[in-house]
This record gives C-alpha cells, sequence and structure tokens, in this order.
C-alpha cells in the first residue's frame, strides 16, 4: 500500500475523447504541461466529487485525501487538441476503458517535485501550520490557500470566530491573511509555525 503522505493530486482524468482510449485531462500544475514530467501516474481507486475550485502554486499540486491505487500507469501519447489537453494511458484502448477512467485523480510522487526557492513555499507544506501573532496568541490552523491576483492569501480556521461579532463566543471561524510580507513575519517550516502580524479581533 502506498503512503498517503508521499503522493500529491496533480490533475484530474475527464471523460472520453474518441473511440481508441483517449481522456480528457484537466492539470492542476502551473504550468499544465509539468503534469506530464511526473511519471508514472497513479489514479485514485475510485472517481472524485468535482471541486469547486483547484488552488495551485507553482507545482504544489492538492494536499492528497485518499491513498492511489499503487498501480503505475504509462502514458503512451498526450496532445493539445482545441485548447485542452487529451492523453492516451498504455492499456486503454478503446472508449469503454477510457469511461472507466473519468473523474480519477492523478497523484504524483511529493519527490518527484524539486525543492522551492528558500523564500518560497509550496501550499500543501503551508497547510496545517499553525499560526501566532506578535502576542503569542494562536489565531489558528492553516486550512488551505486562496490565489489571488494580487497575492495569495492564508485561510485561517479556528474553534473560535474571528469577526467583532464572535471574537469571543466560542464559534468557528475563519481568518483570511494576505501571503505577503506585510503581515507574514516569518514562516518556521520545521516547526511547523507561521508567525504574522496580525490582531485576533481583525
Amino acid at each position: 500500500m502506498a503512503d498517503p503522505d508521499l503522493w500529491v493530486v496533480v490533475g484530474r482524468l475527464g471523460g472520453p475523447f474518441g473511440v481508441k482510449g483517449w481522456n480528457k485531462l484537466s492539470s492542476f500544475t502551473d504550468p499544465p504541461d509539468n503534469l506530464f514530467d511526473y511519471q508514472p501516474w497513479r489514479l485514485s481507486a475510485t472517481r472524485s466529487e468535482p471541486p469547486a475550485a483547484r488552488r495551485r502554486r507553482s507545482d504544489a499540486g492538492s494536499t492528497t485525501v485518499s491513498t492511489p491505487d499503487i498501480t503505475p500507469h504509462r502514458i503512451e501519447q498526450h496532445r493539445r487538441h482545441q485548447g485542452r489537453w487529451i492523453v492516451k494511458l498504455a492499456g486503454i484502448d478503446d472508449r469503454d476503458a477510457a469511461a472507466l477512467l473519468a473523474g480519477r485523480d492523478i497523484y504524483a510522487s511529493a519527490n518527484a517535485f524539486a525543492a522551492p526557492p528558500s523564500d518560497e513555499y509550496y501550499w500543501r507544506d503551508l497547510i496545517g501550520m499553525s499560526v501566532i501573532n506578535g502576542e503569542g496568541a494562536h489565531l489558528g490552523d492553516v486550512a488551505n490557500l486562496l490565489e489571488t491576483p494580487r497575492n495569495d492569501v492564508l485561510v485561517v480556521q479556528s474553534k473560535q470566530g474571528r469577526t467583532p461579532d464572535n471574537v469571543d463566543a466560542g464559534q468557528p471561524g475563519e481568518t483570511l491573511i494576505p501571503f505577503i510580507d506585510q503581515y507574514v513575519i516569518e514562516v518556521d517550516a520545521d516547526g511547523r509555525v507561521i508567525h504574522v502580524d496580525w490582531q485576533a479581533d481583525w
């Protein structure tokens, strides 16, 4: 059985294309064609629910929520067609076989990703880190990140709300903190802590 900590979702197979075993393909890497560098692929054992949005940074991929099928899948061919990628996997030779793969997430080994520069981070590595402000208050843990035109944003979840109306009410809440130098003082990767200049009641 594959260790789920070693696998990252980098794409998803879509429905069949034509009758010769090709599938449509969505890439979650940036740039999209980096997806083909991470071979062989492993696929999720079952179809995944369509994501509301795929959030990406470089080749961070998505945090894995299930263990992929350990069977490797080799790419025979891939190409662009009308603005999107299509792919032909080895052993998938007709439309029916391709249809069985529709909706399967594509996993790549986390070891295949190059280490980011010292001042950059894969999203998957930030998720789960504790967020502490200058007063030592624990604002919560990073649940996800958002990509905006100006900068990335930390989505910090806490057992306490972070709006003025419920900050002391003990209700589940969410804080959005821009991931920029103005607010992020330090990322302690070893300690799994992000130090921020952010007040608990903002």
